[in-house]
């Protein structure tokens, strides 16, 4: 027994001696003080000496590093490695950002192997500059990482697009870096998220956008940015065989003005392309393009004479074409009543209608007849204006009731006076002057006794005159009173008949057209216009 207790003493002092150099060893390469080493030998031994079991009589070591975290720069969206040796294999650590606990996630990996040990930054960003710290508890170790921002720029932008209804859309963008930050893609406006319908990718610096089945709702503007980069373009989505059944029709117009160009389509809300020669047209104040169930149409704003030229419209399917000519507009004329130059007010206004030159003479009087003239500067056309006086009834006819062998008295008022060319009727019978009929005129008056009437002459008694009528009721009764009654003393409504027609819209047109160079396409007429109207002589 005492000998393999002395055996084992043996064996106990040879272990515990190689155990020491080891970890002298390792102590030394941590750079502790032979001090530091003597203490904690010192403390071994005692507490072994104390009868202690070796598991009870053996303390951690304290784990330091090897090699230190070196500083590192880095550029944005890249991957930082930040790594480190301790002296232990397996040792556990705290990575820090500043005072904040750095845990494996997404954005973060922390690693081991062995006594070695490595925090993984993935997509950096400016954000992620810092010093960051690795902490055994007894050391640290820290370094600063620097993440270099860096300018993406677009190298090839979006190109635009025209595909037919369930078709895919492919836009694709080129930009200067890979793994670019900050990247999005938006369609009308709206940012687009990757799913299905949108297959949103990247590979190296080329960025794809794939739409899936298009609809023609999802036409408009597709845009791709990077930063503060950006590039954008049009995405048309045609329906299926869209045909013109009408067709874009050729236009003349003038400098200053506006045209509009139009077609009709097989297809309601279908789109269209339109073009000048060879250049796509897009909207804006210039050019306003608008589709309304079949019918399209561009409105062309603003027009110069380099606006002339061939217009298109595409369905993809089929075109139309048809030309635009813009003319310099004609000169301003003027327009006299004998050496009297007119201008523009309640009286007058003058209208320009294309080539077409015309005044209108309100509130016609005789004072207004003469002679017009419309004047280019280079040619005059010169035309007389005739006022007719206008009657007019002013008083009419009162209905009357009388007994058989008495005289019957009509009267009305005119506007005039001297008027002769008035006519009196009895019902269809138009009346002549004569002893049974006495027709007269004193001053405005116009004046009908009718001699000795009877009861069969009861009827309508009318005048007429310059288009105007007024009527009343005669009835004459029996010697004991009978016969149907009038209204007696009732004034009876004043009309205008169609005895003669009035001009059209109480206007006559005298129109002038000027061209370059200016002379008269149509000279002015002589007009003859009733007093109280409108007058419209045009050139």
């Amino acid at each position: 027994m005492a000998g393999r207790e002395t055996d084992e003493d043996d064996n106990n002092s040879m272990e515990s001696s190689g155990e020491d150099e080891r970890r002298e060893s390792e102590w030394e390469e941590a750079g502790c003080s032979k001090a530091k080493r003597a203490k904690s030998r010192k403390r071994k031994k005692n507490t072994s000496s104390a009868g202690g079991s070796e598991s009870e009589g053996r303390e951690a070591l304290p784990v330091f590093f090897r090699t230190q975290l070196e500083s590192l720069e880095v550029e944005a969206g890249g991957t930082a490695t930040l790594r480190c040796e301790v002296t232990k294999s397996g040792a556990v650590v705290i990575w820090k950002k500043g005072d904040r606990v750095v845990e494996s996630s997404d954005k973060y990996q922390v690693k081991q192997e062995g006594a070695v040990v490595e925090l993984v930054i993935y997509k950096l960003r400016g954000a992620d500059s810092g010093e960051y710290t690795c902490d055994t508890g007894h050391q640290k170790s820290s370094a600063v990482l620097t993440v270099q921002e860096r300018e993406v720029v677009i190298i090839k932008g979006l190109e635009s697009l025209a595909v037919h209804e369930e078709d895919d859309a492919l836009f694709e963008c080129h930009v200067s870096h890979d793994n670019a930050p900050l990247v999005q893609w938006t369609l009308q406006g709206i940012p687009l998220q990757k799913n299905e319908m949108n297959e949103i990718g990247a590979e190296g610096r080329v960025h794809t956008l794939i739409l899936r089945s298009v609809t023609q709702q999802d036409s408009g503007t597709v845009a791709f940015s990077v930063g503060p980069h950006a590039s954008s373009a049009q995405l048309t989505v045609r329906a299926a065989g869209v045909l013109f059944t009408g067709w874009v029709q050729s236009q003349e117009a003038e400098e200053g003005g506006s045209v509009t160009l139009r077609c009709e389509l097989s297809v309601p809300g279908a789109t269209v392309d339109w073009r000048k020669g060879e250049v796509a047209l897009t909207p804006g104040s210039k050019h306003q393009m608008k589709v309304e169930g079949t019918k399209a149409k561009l409105v062309i704003n603003s027009l110069t004479l380099r606006d002339s030229g061939d217009y298109t419209c595409d369905t993809g399917d089929q075109q139309t074409t048809a030309s635009v000519v813009v003319k310099a507009p004609p000169p301003a004329v003027i327009w006299r009543k004998g050496s009297v130059v007119l201008s523009r007010g309640e009286k007058h206004s003058v209208q320009e209608k294309g080539t077409e030159r015309v005044l209108v003479i309100h509130k016609l009087t005789p004072e207004d007849a003469g002679e017009y003239t419309c004047d280019t500067g280079k040619s005059t056309s010169t035309a007389t204006l005739t006022v007719k006086e206008h009657v007019r009834i002013t008083v009419g006819l009162l209905d009357m009731t009388i007994t058989t062998g008495e005289d019957a008295c009509f009267e009305c008022s005119l506007s005039h006076m001297g008027v002769s060319e008035g006519e009196w009727w009895m019902d269809s019978n138009l009346l002549q002057n004569n002893d049974l009929n006495q027709i007269s005129s004193e001053g405005h008056r116009q004046l009908l006794v009718l001699k000795m009437v009877t009861p069969d002459e009861s009827g309508t008694v009318a005048y007429v005159v310059d288009g105007e009528t007024t009527t009343a009721n005669l009835l004459v009764l029996d010697k004991k009173g009978r016969g149907r009654m009038a209204k007696g003393g009732a004034r009876s409504p004043l009309s205008i008949g169609s005895a003669r027609s009035p001009p059209p819209s109480a206007q006559e047109t005298l129109r002038a057209a000027a061209g370059q160079p200016t002379f008269f396409l149509q000279e002015l007429e002589n007009l003859e216009a009733e007093e109280g109207d409108s007058m419209t002589p045009a050139l």
